[in-house]
């Protein structure tokens, strides 16, 4: 799933807590809470104590560990005993990493909360150089919460140093829910009401978190919103961590004996986007110059800029806009020579090989045929065409910087004011955009280089790192004083990678296909080497990463892949797909149609599907539907599914739909016994964290092998003019199969941007700024960073958004009056400053807030009722009682007075009686 963009902002406000469990410990080798138990009970044997060995295994196989730990007390005979046996084993077993401490201390929270009773965080912060008070649970401790609180670690079940406070057994946690100790359940509820929480290191099963939970339930609120980070969760129990517990979970996956690998790639993701706590003011990249920008975005610009009648030839000329932008200087007779301008440094920079003077002869032919240069006797200097030529592609460069620029500075301000920083200035905002100039030319130039040098030494074009342009981004922030202004920077930044406006996507297609363009022609002035290279003699399969987008009409990145089988149709080559592969695509059109079946287009649950919230994985069919939906060009989802399959949906009708865009499906063959190469393949993804399931593990296995069999001769391909081919590319963000793969040496791995990127290069119809955007979307998406296009989705939910603001009006004054946390005025603002793509979720959590309220009062006060009448029935039963007794003494003096009356010794012992009383009178 993607991450939730409310929770880096919480983070960066420097304002929100965390809560942290024992997975950060556990990564460092400290025993889990199962295994600490486990120890308790192995140091039970040791200590020769006799112990109910059944009791010991259900409490262990329940996971019902305090009762565990209160029945050892007790078979102890002493709390002391227990705690010094619990602290002997409180320490590392093993060797392990600091992944999750290391993001943890380095992310700006305000203060921390744990149940772990070590001291590993507090040590950790101060190896980061940030100094916390670190406080337990006791009442004066706790008085300390207040709003603005920093720079304290609490631990809320306190350590081995209190033992009378640290909470450990079953008995010391229902203690925590007497009334002696109500300060600490107001308190962790006022953190609830006060901060936004981030839970991590923690699962709902965790024994020492119940209670807490139990807290945030009935305090955190739709402005105060408590984040988890949990693994493996579904989203039927995603959907149960809210409706139980106020949480919105942020789920990964993590497979069996992973130790939290899942976890650490999803923090590195959010890494990405949490400002730098420290300023870092030495700058992490090399300054980038204004030539060396200019002459990159300028090798973009000319080719986009030249007539359209000669699109065809200017790549046969590669060099030419280098060599037109070189001779400017040279404007006179005698001009120059094809010697001496080979040697210009403008040239040189770009193509030093010993090979360029041809280059530069084919240049200046191509430039001449177009009256850009003029030449006598063998010598060339500009002409005043060429000179406007250049002019004018130096006033566009400038003007698309300009445009991108100043649009990330306006993003950046507005940004700044939301996260409550200090005025930002015309000099902070200038300092600003010349930082993400340096930062995103420095890592586009890196991977310009990185996909040429690959391409030149046909090496495997993998993945380069597309998270690292956010990294560039996240390290240049630090130079900046403010954090919230390093926040904001983020925010800006993310916003001109991720959904740039058309100027920007102009700016960020010349700067970043004009370095590749520099370096491709460093290495092959003339392209010859890329034109062998992708066409002949080569057998190219594609995996979903272009398939899904292909077949997902309308979505963001479709045009981009559609554009990419032109290119090739046009140059009469086939992209193969086994069936396997197209079996992915069709259980994602499945999964589609099964969901919008089930809810509908106009629930809150296709609404949490769309926006890739609560555990689901963004789906390219929904994100298709909904954007042609905005545009009219479809009504209902069945249109929708029509269109995309045109001759039948199933799956065989999906192939035969993706056949007209140049596709081609590679029916079953007999591939013989895989299951050698599957577990090499499992192994390898395994060790790396990146296994999901055997079909994934066998699509990959078929790949290899009917690559192995294409290239064989085996399998005959279609388009292949003469015998089998001598090359096999398979474009995959995954390089798996280049580590896996078995006896062939031929099956490279390309990426979709370096592959288009390649195309594009070549003679042909111009890059669209737009289409290389959506290249580089579908390399983020992959690494992890979701998108929408938002001007489409408040098209399409506008009616709910609408419908949000009068429920919001409808429970307003209901929620202020149950929950009694926050006034009106304090709720409006917060709605309206909620995005309005989120003010849908926030309506329906007030509501479901106010029923839960309702329910929590009517519930007690059917308690306090209950109590009440058991209380009235009891004082009758007592009064009754007494009233038994009376009776029952009556009637026993009543017998009492008959069997005396009865008894002749009786009777003259009371005439007797009788007698002496009247002599004394």
């Amino acid at each position: 799933m993607g991450i939730d963009y409310r929770l880096i902002r919480a983070i960066n406000t420097g304002r929100c807590f965390a809560l942290v469990g024992s997975g950060p410990s556990n990564e460092l080798g400290f025993p889990s809470w199962s295994e600490l138990a486990a120890g308790v009970v192995e140091g039970l044997h040791s200590a020769d104590v006799g112990i109910d060995e059944a009791s010991y295994a259900k409490f262990l196989g329940q996971n019902k560990l305090p009762e565990l730990f209160r029945l050892a007390e007790r078979d102890l005979g002493d709390r002391a005993e227990l705690l010094r046996l619990m602290e002997s084993l409180t320490v590392p077993r093993r060797k392990g990493s600091h992944h999750l401490y290391d993001y943890l201390v380095r992310w700006p929270f305000a203060c921390y909360l744990t149940t772990n009773y070590d001291d590993e965080l507090s040590e950790r912060l101060g190896a980061a150089g940030k100094y916390f008070t670190v406080l337990r649970n006791s009442r004066d401790d706790l008085a300390t919460i207040r709003e603005g609180v920093t720079g304290t670690v609490y631990k809320i079940h306190s350590d081995f140093t209190e033992p009378e406070d640290v909470v450990v057994t079953s008995e010391d946690y229902r203690g925590l829910r007497l009334t002696g100790h109500q300060y600490y359940r107001d308190r962790l509820q006022q953190v609830f009401q006060t901060f936004d929480v981030l839970i991590i290191g923690h699962s709902l099963e965790d024994p020492d978190i119940g209670l807490v939970l139990e807290l945030a339930k009935e305090s955190a609120s739709a402005e105060h919103p408590v984040f988890m980070i949990v693994a493996n969760a579904t989203n039927g129990e995603i959907d149960e961590y809210f409706e139980k517990y106020n949480i919105i979970a942020t789920t990964y996956h993590n497979a069996e004996g992973e130790r939290h690998r899942g976890l650490i790639r999803l923090m590195s993701q959010i890494d990405l986007w949490v400002a730098p706590e420290v300023p870092d003011r030495v700058p992490t990249h090399r300054p980038v110059g204004d030539e060396e920008i200019g002459r990159a975005t300028g090798l973009f610009l000319y080719r986009k800029l030249a007539p359209s009648a000669d699109d065809a030839h200017i790549l046969d000329a590669a060099l030419s806009p280098v060599v037109l932008s070189a001779l400017e200087e040279h404007r006179k007779l005698p001009g120059i020579s094809i010697d001496e301008i080979a040697a210009l440094p403008a040239v040189t920079a770009i193509a030093a090989s010993a090979g360029n003077r041809d280059a530069v002869e084919a240049a200046l032919n191509e430039l001449d045929s177009r009256s850009l240069v003029k030449q006598y006797d063998s010598r060339y200097w500009i002409s005043e065409s060429g000179l406007s030529r250049v002019a004018q592609v130096r006033a566009v460069r400038r003007q698309v910087e300009d445009q991108a620029l100043g649009q990330f500075a306006l993003t950046f301000k507005e940004a700044a004011e939301s996260l409550g920083a200090a005025e930002v200035t015309t000099e902070l905002a200038n300092s600003a955009r010349a930082i993400i100039r340096e930062a995103v030319a420095e890592v586009f130039q890196r991977r310009a280089m990185a996909i040429t040098n690959r391409v030149i030494a046909g090496q495997s074009l993998a993945a380069e790192d597309m998270p690292e342009v956010f990294r560039a981004v996240n390290r240049a922030s630090g130079v900046l004083e403010d954090r919230a202004v390093r926040a904001a920077f983020l925010e800006a930044g993310r916003d001109l990678l991720v959904t740039p406006t058309a100027e920007q996507q102009e700016y960020l297609a010349a700067l970043s296909q004009g370095y590749f363009l520099e370096h491709l022609l460093g290495l092959d002035p003339e392209c010859a080497e890329i034109r062998r290279g992708l066409f002949d003699d080569t057998f190219w399969i594609c995996d979903s990463s272009v398939l899904l987008p292909l077949c997902a009409l309308g979505t963001l990145d479709h045009e981009f892949a559609l554009d990419l089988f032109s290119r090739f149709r046009a140059r009469d080559v086939t992209i193969n797909a086994t069936s396997r592969l197209m079996g992915e695509v069709w259980r994602h059109l499945e999964w589609a149609m099964s969901f919008v079946e089930r809810h509908g287009v106009d629930s809150i649950e296709f609404m949490t599907a769309a926006l890739d919230k609560d555990g689901f994985r963004q789906n390219l069919f929904l994100d298709g539907y909904i954007r042609l939906s905005a545009r009219g060009d479809v009504g209902s989802f069945d249109d929708y599914v029509n269109k995309v399959c045109p001759v039948g949906c199933s799956k065989s009708g999906l192939a035969e739909s993706l056949g007209r865009f140049g596709l081609n499906v590679l029916y079953e063959y007999d591939l013989g016994d895989l299951s050698e190469l599957q577990g090499k393949i499992a192994a390898y993804r395994q060790s790396r964290g990146t296994w999901k399931n055997e079909f994934q593990v066998i699509a990959e296995a078929e790949v290899l092998e009917y690559s192995r069999l294409v290239l064989e001769g085996d399998i005959p391909v279609p388009g292949m003019k003469i015998g089998p081919p001598k090359k096999s590319y398979f474009i995959s963000h995954s390089r798996v199969l280049d580590k896996a793969r078995r006896d062939i040496d031929t099956l490279i791995s390309w990426t979709p941007e370096a592959v288009y990127r390649l195309v594009t290069s070549l003679p042909g119809a111009p890059i669209d700024a737009a289409l290389l955007q959506q290249c580089m979307l579908n390399d983020y998406y992959y690494a992890g960073v979701s998108f929408i296009d938002r001007a489409s989705y408040l098209r399409f939910f506008g009616p709910a958004i609408s419908q949000s603001r009068l429920q919001f009006e409808e429970e307003k004054d209901k929620y202020v009056s149950a929950a009694s946390t926050v006034g009106a005025e304090e709720l409006e603002a917060d709605f309206e400053a909620t995005d309005d793509l989120l003010k849908p979720f926030f309506s329906s959590q007030m509501g479901w807030r106010v029923a839960r309220i309702a329910k929590y009062n009517a519930d007690a006060a059917s308690a306090s009722a209950t109590e009440a009448k058991l209380d009235a029935e009891k004082r009758i039963r007592d009064n009754d009682e007494q009233w038994r007794e009376k009776v029952k003494a009556i009637n026993a003096q009543n017998i009492a007075a008959k069997h005396n009356a009865a008894d002749p010794k009786h009777v003259r012992k009371r005439a007797r009686q009788a007698k002496r009383r009247k002599g004394k009178k």
